[in-house]
């Protein structure tokens, strides 16, 4: 079965499906990348999701197509085992994912002259508000446990995917928040807790 990791826009050019252990690309060579990409800390399955979703629209058609090329260079690169030249076009995808989340995020909110109000410093995000309420009601889960309780019962605006150590957390005009990251969040939570 076809079928997009978003479930919002059919999977046009980075074909996947869903498997038990996880989503795994169509394409031999692609799912190779995206394991070995994650060797640098980067997520193939929520950019090439962001791509999708962005190639779906009309705008910034310019910078995404620069996109799609930065990323058969880079896997083109660790194909080829220069994995410096690698890294670094990686990182280059990375910051420019970066940029155009958040551009898309604020852009619309300036255009109406919504005023953009910033988390202020040491307030709680979402992700942590919600695994805050989990351990709140019961403060001997373990992350796994709350990962399930949350993914069973998403809070409104997060999206929860992958298996084992690629588990991330999609926010619209956010950072993912990956499984490493959340392990950590409910850590600090149990400590505040019992603090």
């Amino acid at each position: 079965m076809k079928q997009s990791r978003t479930n919002k826009v059919p999977a046009q050019i980075f074909e996947r499906d869903l498997s038990e252990s996880g989503w795994i690309y169509r394409n031999k060579s692609d799912h190779v990348f995206a394991l070995k990409a994650r060797i640098f800390g980067f997520d193939l399955l929520a950019f090439d999701d962001f791509l999708e979703r962005e190639l779906s629209s009309p705008k910034s058609r310019d910078v995404l197509a620069w996109m799609v090329k930065r990323r058969s260079q880079a896997s083109a690169a660790i194909e080829s085992k220069n994995l410096p030249l690698a890294k670094a076009i990686l990182e280059v995808m990375h910051v420019y994912y970066q940029l155009v989340s958040r551009e898309d995020y604020l852009l619309p909110k300036a255009r109406h002259g919504a005023k953009f109000v910033a988390k202020k410093q040491g307030a709680a995000g979402a992700v942590r508000k919600a695994i805050a309420k989990a351990l709140k009601a019961n403060p001997k889960l373990t992350p796994e446990k709350v990962w399930e309780q949350l993914k069973a019962k998403p809070p409104q605006g997060l999206e929860f995917y992958g298996t084992g150590a690629a588990r991330h957390i999609w926010r619209e005009g956010r950072k993912d928040t990956g499984w490493r990251r959340f392990q950590n969040i409910v850590s600090d939570e149990k400590t505040k807790l019992k603090g």
